[in-house]
């Protein structure tokens, strides 16, 4: 009898592990995608593999000219899985890096960064190849 709780209470754990894996909110997709030129960026989305908590979560994009200003970090009414942030004013042609930190509902944080490059030169094909390598 007493092998048998053991028994269950090993299976109830290994059973409750890959739930407790996936409680913390993996970046999945970016946009502006990582290490690629764009034309601007009006907004920063990222999106995780859980709902992250915009109250506790954030996102900070610094530029050429420092820290670039933001609206108010929030859900996407369309993906409950992404953040948004609104990117305000005139953005200059260089590099930029945005800084996140995604708390998911069962309170785990995770973070990271990624850079992206905005070049507001028409997207030509010689400019494709340029900023990001011949095909």
């Amino acid at each position: 009898m007493r092998h048998s709780m053991a028994a269950r209470l090993l299976l109830a754990f290994v059973v409750a592990m890959p739930g407790a894996a996936l409680a913390q909110a993996y970046l999945q997709q970016a946009m502006p995608e990582a290490n690629l030129a764009v034309p601007a960026a009006p907004v920063v989305r990222l999106l995780f593999s859980e709902v992250p908590d915009p109250a506790r979560s954030s996102i900070a994009v610094t530029g050429p000219a420092g820290d670039v200003q933001a609206g108010q970090l929030g859900a996407d009414s369309t993906q409950t899985q992404a953040l948004i942030l609104p990117l305000i004013g005139a953005m200059p042609d260089g590099r930029y890096v945005v800084r996140w930190t995604a708390v998911a509902a069962a309170g785990r944080t995770t973070g990271g960064s990624y850079a992206f490059v905005v070049d507001g030169r028409e997207m030509t094909r010689d400019v494709m190849e340029e900023t990001h390598g011949r095909p």
